[in-house]
Order: structure tokens, then sequence, then C-alpha cells
């Protein structure tokens, strides 16, 4: 039997002093899809911002491929549901679009040209 490809063990979130989530534990095999279901507050979001690498537990382990998550990945994209951004502040969907596709960048910083050539065009 394989090891997973996303492990969680004894995991335990805290934000401003509330607990979020704890003795939280998954395994998450190859090809294995599953859904991260719960009530609006319940800790949905956080759950994956800590499987990014965005937050770090107070308590625990994540595992992806067998190594410990310790800061937001290169290979992996992130576009959150709402962002806070200044009004003034022009944004269109395909920037949006790139953010997601462009896996190393946690909000708005500038790509490499030839990056951003290739998706322009």
């Amino acid at each position: 039997m394989s090891a997973p490809v996303l492990e969680i063990k004894n995991a335990k979130l805290e934000l401003d002093g509330r607990v979020i989530w704890e003795n939280l534990n998954l395994d998450v095999k190859q090809n294995e899809f599953i859904a991260i279901l719960g009530a609006n507050g319940s800790g949905k979001s956080s759950l994956l911002k800590a499987i990014l690498g965005q937050l770090p537990l107070s308590a625990g382990s994540i595992e992806l491929n067998s190594k410990k998550i310790r800061r937001g990945s290169r290979r992996i994209g992130y576009v959150p549901q709402s962002r806070q951004t200044e009004a003034t502040m022009p944004i269109r969907g395909k920037d949006l679009l790139w953010l997601g596709l462009n896996g190393h960048r946690f909000g708005f910083w500038p790509a490499s040209k030839t990056a951003r050539a290739q998706f322009d065009h």
C-alpha cells in the first residue's frame, strides 16, 4: 500500500486565540477525490490555507507527498473566493485567472515578462 498523497496528523489551528479545529486527521490517497463541507466559519478555507502553507498549524503536521508543508509551493495556484483589494485597483477576470495558473503567486505580484507574454498570447 502506498503512502498518502496528503496526510494530516493531529492538526490544530488557532487564530486570534480561538480554536478553529483540532485533532484533525486525514489521509488522501493518489487518485482519490474528497470534498470539504461545513457551515460558514467552520474552518474550510483555513484548512485549505494550512494545506497550502499559508497558515501555520498550532499543533500536528501536514505532509504533501511525504514532505512537511512549511510554506506556499510554487507548484500550487490558489484563487480565493474573495480578496480585499483597493477600490481603485483595476482588475480583470483575466488577471484572476492568471493568479490561479501562475502557482507561486499568492497575491498581486508581478510575474516574469516571458510568462506574462505567454499568457497574454
